[in-house]
């Protein structure tokens, strides 16, 4: 069997690498404005002002 192991820079190079693109898909998905249209659930208001329009409902988790 073959041993295929990294050198310590390519490690380093490598977690530098991994932790870079978790910064930066947290800034990204995190300047994101939220969409309203994808799910968003009813605020008090709605509920207070139409409570007929939420009932029997059915609900699946």
């Amino acid at each position: 069997m073959e041993n295929c192991s990294m050198k310590p820079w390519q490690r380093v190079l490598a977690i530098g690498l991994l932790l870079g693109s978790l910064f930066g898909a947290t800034i990204g998905f995190g300047l994101l404005s939220p969409n309203p249209d994808a799910g968003r659930y009813p605020g008090a208001e709605s509920v207070r002002d139409q409570p007929d329009t939420l009932g029997d409902s059915q609900v699946t988790m």
